[in-house]
């Protein structure tokens, strides 16, 4: 599943949301398949990584930027985090990669979004290049 298409997407664009939450999940699955090729005995757990029960509380971040971040959301970033600092454990070194911590962000800001949007995609375009997804 190739990431750069559906990756980015407008701030409080519902439908951005949704393709975005599921074409993360295949990505996610895909990444841990390819793992599991290349590292026999290596699992990688993708479990609540896609979770689209995502979607509908990052929509409501956008729209009501005041109101509290769900419980689910932190749940997710951390479960979502754990999964690429996993499989980047894994993989070779690469110099201009530098590991963030995807599980910090306010997804209610949209500067936060963007910036974690491009980390984030930077991220699956080194483990899908290192793990040899083309598409």
């Amino acid at each position: 599943m190739n990431m750069d298409l559906y990756g980015y997407f407008a701030y409080g664009d519902d439908v951005g949301v949704s393709t975005f939450a599921l074409a993360h999940r295949f990505a996610h699955e895909q990444e841990a398949q390819a793992i599991a090729t290349k590292f026999p005995g290596q699992v990688i757990q993708t479990f609540n990584v896609g979770a689209e029960e995502i979607v509908g509380p990052w929509q409501q971040m956008m729209a009501d930027p005041d109101a509290p971040i769900p419980q689910g959301m932190f749940d997710w970033l951390i479960s979502h985090n754990t999964n690429h600092t996993e499989m980047l454990a894994l993989l070779p070194a690469n110099a201009t990669l530098v590991q963030v911590d995807l599980s910090i962000v306010d997804f209610r800001d949209p500067d936060q979004m963007y910036e974690w949007m491009f980390l984030h995609q930077q991220m699956h375009d080194y483990e899908q290049s290192a793990l040899g997804i083309t598409s």
